[in-house]
């Protein structure tokens, strides 16, 4: 009992210095190159079809991410004190979904240390207060993973293989580097193929 008491402690501590990471300093450094084309490009007034067309003219990644900080920005405000907060909510999510992937691999019994390392991370932390796509990136990535491991059991649910299906749609269209994501879900179905 005391050992759960000391281990629930420690984990709370570790999510709330995480979050107060990702939000310290948050708006410090003015917008640089990269996230001043993100905002040009999610800027509300501009029609869907113009921030499309910019965004093909300057960006070779895929649309997605500007689509969603155009939609961001029509419900909260085109500010530029808002900018980075889309990334910085989608990296402190990030974190309670690594908490629940060690839950799904290892129970209860190995959470503290991947939520650690995800909540520290000086990189996932940088990447959380710039408006670019990398935070989503890691949301999605985890997300697809999360799902892929529920899907992987014997009784899988359809609620979780939709789920999966449109999470992992959204992280090919999010960035092409997710496809290696998408590669690494089909070598270990067809190496679990193989072995039976």
């Amino acid at each position: 009992m005391k050992l759960t008491l000391s281990k629930n402690i420690a984990f709370l501590f570790i999510i709330f210095f995480g979050i107060i990471l990702r939000f310290y300093n948050l708006n410090y450094d003015n917008l640089w190159y990269d996230e001043i084309i993100s905002f040009w490009v999610a800027n509300p007034e501009h029609t869907l079809k113009e921030s499309y067309n910019f965004h093909k003219q300057i960006e070779i990644a895929p649309f997605t991410f500007n689509l969603i900080l155009r939609s961001f920005f029509q419900i909260f405000g085109y500010e530029v004190d808002f900018a980075r907060y889309l990334p910085c909510f989608f990296s402190i999510a990030s974190i309670f979904l690594v908490y629940k992937i060690s839950k799904e691999i290892d129970g209860n019994n190995f959470y503290l240390l991947p939520t650690f390392l995800t909540s520290f991370n000086i990189f996932l932390i940088g990447f959380a207060q710039e408006q670019r796509v990398y935070s989503l990136l890691i949301f999605f990535t985890l997300a697809s993973i999360l799902f892929f491991f529920k899907c992987k059991s014997k009784n899988v649910k359809i609620f979780d293989l939709t789920i999966f299906f449109l999470i992992t749609s959204v992280l090919v269209f999010l960035h092409l580097f997710s496809l290696f994501i998408l590669f690494s879900f089909l070598l270990y179905l067809f190496l679990i193929y193989f072995k039976n």
